[in-house]
């Protein structure tokens, strides 16, 4: 009898400390392709972000190149006679004018026609950066006409801030292959900005 008590109170114990006993909460994993993506994307904002911030802007060889993308993207020509005819003004164009030729270095006379110095490469592959840069009001065209050179610099910074950015991505890709998201990520940012990529690429 004594024992039949015994059990009895054993039970119900057991049974009010069930009653105590607080419920697991269910954690909901995040799919691993979706986790990757949503790490992709963060990094690629994260690095956009700081770069287009950042106050380092230093223009080299690369002056008008806009220019020539955006005058393929209107005109789909690569003569740029209308921008520097009839006279130049050298407080306009940067970074000086030849006293020769009273042309920016970057600017070459051929056969009564002005053409970029450099490889249309770079022009011809930012057309479509150009062209969402339109969009929201940025051009190296002014409203007369001429060229703009602060039109010219938003450009170039935002093209520069987004492939940095588009690298940035590359390298967490890229040691994704051989590492966890954790140590990936320290590498991409590292490459991004511990090295000259932040001070010469963007």
């Amino acid at each position: 009898m004594t024992e039949n008590r015994q059990k009895l109170r054993i039970s119900e114990k057991r049974k009010f400390l069930s009653f105590r006993k607080v419920p697991k909460a269910h954690t909901r994993k995040i799919p691993g392709h979706l986790r990757g993506l949503m790490i992709y994307l963060l990094l690629f904002v994260l690095a956009f972000s700081i770069f287009y911030a950042s106050p380092i802007l230093k223009i080299g060889d690369s002056w008008y190149t806009m220019l020539l993308g955006e005058h393929l993207l209107l005109k789909k020509r690569f003569s740029l006679n209308e921008y520097f005819w009839p006279n130049v003004d050298s407080s306009k164009y940067p970074p000086w004018v030849e006293p020769v030729t009273m042309l920016p270095r970057h600017i070459q006379s051929l056969e009564e026609h002005l053409y970029y110095s450099y490889p249309f490469g770079t022009s011809l592959l930012t057309v479509p950066l150009i062209a969402v840069m339109r969009l929201t009001g940025v051009s190296t065209i002014s409203e007369n006409g001429q060229y703009n050179p602060r039109g010219e610099e938003q450009m170039q910074k935002f093209a520069a801030a987004f492939l940095m950015a588009l690298a940035c991505v590359v390298f967490f890709s890229t040691a994704r292959l051989l590492l966890n998201d954790l140590w990936s990520i320290l590498i991409a940012l590292a490459g991004c900005f511990g090295s000259q990529v932040w001070g010469t690429a963007s």
